[in-house]
C-alpha cells in the first residue's frame, strides 16, 4: 500500500484559523512579532502546520464556541507547542 499525501488545505481558510486560534487561546502574535519571540519563517511553519492537519472541522468547531476569556491550547491542534512557546509557557495563566 502507497502512502499518498493529502494536498495542503486552502491558504486563506488554515491563515484565519490560526489566528483565530491565537485569539481564542489569548496568543498574542503581533506581540511576538514586535518583541522578537515570532519571525516570518515561524509563521510560515505554523500556517504549513496548520495546512497539513486533518482537525479542521473539530477546530471550527472549537473555536465556534463563544465563552469568556482566553481558553486552553487544545491538545488536537497541530500547533500547540507553538501557540505554547509563543504564550511562554504559562498555560494555564
Amino acid at each position: 500500500m502507497t502512502h499518498r499525501p493529502q494536498p495542503l488545505g486552502d491558504m486563506r481558510l488554515h491563515l484565519t484559523l490560526t489566528r483565530g486560534m491565537a485569539d481564542a487561546t489569548g496568543t498574542d502574535a503581533a506581540g511576538a512579532f514586535a518583541d522578537g519571540r515570532l519571525d516570518n519563517a515561524e509563521w510560515a511553519d505554523a500556517l504549513m502546520t496548520c495546512r497539513e492537519c486533518s482537525q479542521v472541522l473539530a477546530c471550527r468547531r472549537w473555536q465556534g464556541q463563544r465563552v469568556e476569556g482566553p481558553r486552553a491550547i487544545p491538545k488536537m491542534c497541530g500547533n500547540h507547542a507553538f501557540f505554547k512557546r509563543l504564550k511562554g509557557g504559562q498555560w494555564p495563566p
